[in-house]
């Protein structure tokens, strides 16, 4: 337990086994704070070169943090007397199975609350990235969790609520995984006008079929909130999305893209999207894909219609390798264009949509 901090510098609660190795893993006790005037900041930091790390609690739900929280497990570097820096381990070079611990890489079973952004860098090998099953709330910062793995979960969150201004996940795996991602409820800050959530799964260098995105509870989103699920894989988002009325200024989109996928990267399920009414600036939907099969559930409603443009497009591709998607690519004019394209139908609206702008097919 800290007594507020008073004094005219930040502080930091530190863990650090950088200079070990995927066996050097940490475990650390509850970090609770004093009630009281903080006027400088308190941060937590937990970090190693590819072992497990399990926190302890940090903050409450009365006291949070008066910081931010990192806690990262991809330090590493090659050669003697080197200097590890964060992201050595990673899926993209391919060592993850070398330099990344066989548990979980980072477990988050006890519950998070900071004032200020909270950061996690989880690597693991056939294990989850990041696992988690507590709250995350950061009360006036962003939450970023980034998980590797090798062929389980890059990042892993079944059942907890993630609050905060901002929310951005990425999972990734260097093998088709389980799932990239899987996350459960998401909320932005009430107060964070324009603070969007950005989820997105990749298995390297591998579009296909596999598991990418896969997403269940409630989305709440805040004034001016653009949500986005991108993946080079499956998506699977089931989570109903509330907004409320978009009078930021700026249009916002919820935007599902795998683009970077192929004609077997679907999305197979999208959350039922309600929108309060009294909106000023637009709110727009998008589904896009690179010859896959899209799906929709119900958009806006007959009393409160979208207030902007919806647009569905599996007609994305390109030539060569490292080639941006654009749309109309896939037409009948080019060759063997058939072997590119779903056999499934291209695009099902099962369900009504209600817009105020356009609807384009």
């Amino acid at each position: 337990t800290l007594v507020a901090n008073t004094a005219s510098t930040a502080v930091s609660v530190t863990y650090n086994t950088t200079s070990g190795n995927k066996s050097a893993n940490i475990t650390t006790g509850a970090l609770t704070v004093a009630a009281g005037a903080n006027t400088s900041a308190i941060n937590y930091i937990a970090k190693s070169s590819g072992s497990a790390i399990n926190p302890g609690a940090i903050g409450s739900s009365t006291v949070a943090l008066p910081g931010y929280v990192l806690i990262d497990n991809t330090y590493g570097c090659t050669g003697t007397n080197c200097t590890p820096v964060t992201g050595f381990i990673n899926p993209t070079t391919n060592n993850i199975a070398s330099f990344a611990t066989g548990s979980v890489g980072i477990t988050l079973n006890n519950a998070i609350y900071a004032a200020n952004a909270i950061a996690m860098n989880g690597s693991a090998n056939a294990n989850q990235g990041i696992g988690i099953s507590a709250v995350i709330t950061s009360t006036g910062g962003a939450v970023s969790l980034t998980g590797s793995t090798t062929n389980s979960y890059g990042v892993y969150n079944p059942s907890s609520l993630i609050t905060a201004n901002s929310i951005t996940v990425t999972g990734t795996s260097s093998a088709a995984a389980t799932w990239d991602v899987q996350l459960s409820a998401l909320t932005i800050n009430s107060t964070a006008i324009g603070g969007s959530i950005t989820v997105t799964g990749n298995v390297i260098n591998t579009p296909g079929a596999n598991g990418g995105i896969y997403q269940s509870g409630a989305i709440t989103g805040a004034n001016g909130s653009s949500i986005s699920f991108i993946s080079n894989n499956n998506i699977s988002q089931n989570g109903a999305i509330n907004l409320p009325a978009n009078t930021s200024g700026t249009p916002t989109n919820i935007i599902y893209d795998v683009t970077t996928g192929n004609k077997t990267s679907t999305i197979s399920a999208t959350g039922i999207l309600s929108i309060a009414s009294g909106s000023t600036s637009a709110i727009n939907y998008i589904e896009i894909a690179s010859g896959a099969a899209l799906t929709t559930s119900a958009i806006g409603s007959s009393t409160i219609p979208l207030p902007g443009y919806v647009l569905f497009d599996n007609t994305y591709g390109c030539a060569g390798a490292s080639c941006n998607p654009v749309s109309g690519y896939l037409n009948n004019s080019l060759t063997s264009w058939a072997t590119l394209v779903t056999t499934s139908n291209g695009i099902v609206v099962s369900t009504a949509i209600y817009a105020t702008n356009s609807i384009t097919i």
